[in-house]
């Protein structure tokens, strides 16, 4: 095999694992941490962020990116798992 076909072959091996991987994703229901990301996300302004985040220690980015997804993408649960998987792969 040549050098230049490495990169090739493992791009079709992320791609086959996706493919594999995804589409079971959507027909588990939500746990505990994507839920609260999820209605995290659906908070309508800054402050809103503020009085969720008061006792909270995590940084806010995740939700405020997520929030940003799903109006991007839509609102449905593989949406939410495929952004919050994509970094995985």
């Amino acid at each position: 095999m040549q050098r230049t076909s490495f990169p090739w072959a493992a791009l079709g091996l992320l791609l086959l694992a996706t493919a594999v991987y995804l589409p079971g994703t959507a027909h588990i229901t939500l746990w505990q941490d994507e839920g609260w990301s999820w209605a995290a996300s659906r908070l309508p302004d800054a402050q809103a962020y503020e009085r969720l985040y008061a006792a909270d220690n995590h940084p806010p980015l995740f939700n405020l990116v997520l929030n940003a997804w799903r109006h991007l993408a839509g609102d449905r649960l593989l949406v939410l798992r495929r952004w919050a998987s994509g970094p995985a792969f």
